[in-house]
Order: structure tokens, then C-alpha cells, then sequence
């Protein structure tokens, strides 16, 4: 499911292509009971077709255009979190491995419908504006710290979209997030860990917020 909705937001193409699979379908069957077996083998072949191309194309990797940061200037790290940016230890977390003026800091904060009613109307704008605040006070308090630090909300996506457009929009060297009780979490999880593996970017995982709403 993950996949079909990346692709129907990447590819602007699908839903159109789609559109026409199932219409061509239609005329197949419809050609078939009309015009007979011969003609129904004729609508069919663009049918098969489609489904052959969009069912063995090969997908360009997630982390494609993805690279680290580098070292020389300047420790980037990219922050991604939502309400995990009320998390006590982040700023603590993001200023401990450089000197303040040697670091520069991206948060990108993911916003995920909070009900299902929210969810089924794609209506994200009270999340999105607390979402804002946050981001705003993360932003401030590392400034505080002689830290430049900016932000944004990511409303087009779930944690783990904001941390791939979050990589593609600045060059880190190192990642922390901040698993908050928002959905898509663990797909975002399990995509730091290919990015330690294949780009070299360190992942840190703050703690993850226990049933109750504490933190471990």
C-alpha cells in the first residue's frame, strides 16, 4: 500500500494510465460478448501491455539523489519530528557533537492527521498549524544556543516522505528523529536504517513514546 501511494504521488502519469487500463478493460469484455473472441484479443493486447509496464518497470530506489553532507565546514543535522520536538533532550541531542557556530540545523516536521475523520477528509490544517508553533519554538531555542537553525512542516507525506524530502533538501551529516505518537513511524524507522547502511549518514532515534504518553 506504502508503494501504490508513492507512486500515485510521484508519478503523475498513474492516474491517468490507471483511468485508462480499467476503461480499456471494459471495452475488452465489452468487444468480447459484442464482436466475438478475435475482437475481444485485440482490446486485450493494450491492456496487457500496461499492466506488463507498470508491473515489472524497474522503481527507482527510495534514496536516489541522496548523499551526505560533508565534514569540512560544518556539522548539518537534520531534524525530523513533529511533536517529538517537545522532546526535553533534542536540543541537547542535536548541539553535543559540534560547537554551536560550526552547526547548522534543518527541521522538517511531518504532519499526519491526528483522527480519522481528519484522515478521511485529508484535512491536516489544525495539525499543520501546531506543527508550525512547534517548529517556531524548536527554532527559536536552538538560536538561543548560537545554533542557526530553520525549519518547516511537511504536509505532503507521513515521517517517513519528510525524511526522504528532508535528505534531498539539505545535505546532512547527521539525522535525528524523533518518533512521536503520529502514524508511519516504523516505515520511517526502517528507512534510517538503509541510510546508515547505504549513504553513511548516522540515524539517531529519540525515545519513542510509551501507550501511556511518556517517553522512554
Amino acid at each position: 500500500m506504502r508503494h501504490v501511494r508513492g507512486w500515485l504521488r510521484s508519478d503523475l502519469i498513474g492516474i491517468p494510465v490507471t483511468l485508462l487500463a480499467v476503461g480499456l478493460l471494459a471495452l475488452t469484455v465489452g468487444a468480447f460478448f459484442v464482436a466475438g473472441p478475435v475482437a475481444g484479443i485485440v482490446f486485450a493486447i493494450p491492456v496487457l501491455l500496461l499492466v506488463y509496464y507498470f508491473a515489472f518497470r524497474r522503481q527507482p530506489s527510495d534514496l536516489a539523489g541522496i548523499r551526505k553532507g560533508s565534514d569540512e565546514h560544518s556539522h548539518r543535522v537534520l531534524v525530523v519530528a513533529d511533536r517529538g520536538l517537545e522532546h526535553a533532550g533534542l536540543i541537547d541531542e542535536v548541539t553535543r557533537r559540534g560547537e554551536p557556530a560550526e552547526t547548522e540545523v534543518m527541521i522538517v516536521a511531518p504532519v499526519v492527521a491526528t483522527s480519522p475523520s481528519h484522515a478521511l477528509a485529508d484535512d491536516i490544517d489544525s495539525e499543520a498549524r501546531s506543527a508550525e508553533t512547534r517548529v517556531e519554538g524548536t527554532v527559536q531555542r536552538l538560536e538561543e544556543r548560537g545554533v542557526p537553525a530553520r525549519g518547516h512542516v511537511d504536509d505532503e507525506g507521513d515521517p517517513m516522505q519528510a525524511l526522504l524530502d528532508g535528505l534531498r533538501e539539505f545535505r546532512a551529516n547527521e539525522v535525528v528523529m524523533v518518533p512521536g505518537a503520529e502514524s508511519g513511524w516504523p516505515e520511517a524507522e526502517a528507512l534510517a536504517g538503509r541510510i546508515r547502511r547505504e549513504v553513511g549518514v548516522p540515524v539517531t532515534e529519540l525515545g519513542r513514546p510509551e501507550p501511556g504518553g511518556t517517553r522512554t
